[in-house]
């Protein structure tokens, strides 16, 4: 069983929470990340570096993206100005960075979310260890992930400019509608699809099923989530173009594992609540059951 019935989910779980009283909220997002500072920046760094041939192809994909659209505007590239072929550079800087911050690396961004998982549950994780075992562990699945997003976004592409310029009026807008809406859901499914990767055993097409759930059954607050994780990265890419070294150095140093941490903290009760829950009652249930047994 699991959520809705889908998969199994036996693994341990969280642990014994403290009978202290814990800070929630707003409190408890900047206590968890003032104490663990410098491990998210260690962690900001591990994944940047392991996710390295993952930002080349998002950046090739975007770069050809722009210069797909500049034909179809039929913008000649080579015809550009200093000043214009620079601004084309930050939208290509600007599009790739925008589709990893959304959609994640693949394999490494499952490992960064099962270190930061543990942070917003209090529990103890090694940034490196824990970091390359989860690497290890899902680099499969976390890799089919990303070859999937990757050809997601060029459908997304095609079918935008194909509404846009060979399908005009009403249709062509209803069609584009349709399209942007299913992207922005499927974006937002990964804020539940590599946590539950790095937490529990399942195949991938019911970590999709479930994040689709998880999405659709609390959509309100997950839209809010998803709105937070944008500003964090409009406020990013907005210090890039007022000043690249400043958005690199964030970059460099903190936004990627801030991200993933403001992700994880947002959503961490729904995967809780519906998949981590359950799982836990089930378990003890079968356990009930196998002792019933036993003493029989």
């Amino acid at each position: 069983m699991g959520f809705l019935g889908f998969g199994n989910y036996a693994k341990p779980g969280p642990g014994v929470s403290k009978d202290e009283p814990k800070k929630t909220g707003i409190a408890l997002y900047f206590e968890i990340f003032i104490k663990r500072f410098w491990k998210f920046i260690t962690l900001n760094l591990v994944h940047i570096i392991c996710s390295i041939i993952s930002i080349a192809v998002v950046w090739a994909f975007a770069s050809y993206a722009i210069t797909w659209l500049l034909s179809i505007l039929k913008i000649d590239a080579t015809s550009l100005s200093k000043d214009e072929g620079t601004v084309i550079y930050i939208l290509a800087v600007c599009f790739a960075f925008a589709l990893i911050a959304l959609f994640g690396t693949g394999a490494p961004t499952a490992a960064s979310s099962y270190v930061v998982r543990n942070y917003v549950n209090d529990l103890h994780s090694w940034v490196i260890s824990d970091y390359f075992e989860h690497l290890k562990k899902n680099f499969v699945q976390g890799t089919i992930v990303f070859v999937i997003d990757i050809i997601v976004f060029f459908l997304t592409l095609v079918g935008l400019i194909f509404y846009t310029f060979e399908m005009p009026g009403m249709l062509g807008l209803f069609l584009r509608t349709v399209l942007c809406v299913a992207f922005v859901i499927y974006a937002m499914m990964h804020m539940y699809i590599y946590q539950i990767m790095a937490k529990f055993s399942l195949k991938l097409k019911d970590i999709y099923r479930n994040s689709l759930l998880l999405v659709l059954i609390k959509f309100p607050w997950n839209f809010f989530s998803f709105a937070v994780s944008i500003l964090i990265t409009y406020v990013v890419l907005y210090l890039f173009v007022g000043n690249p070294m400043l958005g690199i150095i964030i970059a460099g140093l903190i936004y990627f594992s801030l991200n993933i941490y403001t992700q994880i903290f947002m959503t961490n009760n729904v995967v809780k609540k519906y998949m981590l829950e359950p799982s836990l009652e089930k378990e003890k249930e079968n356990k009930e059951e196998a002792s019933s047994e036993e003493e029989n």
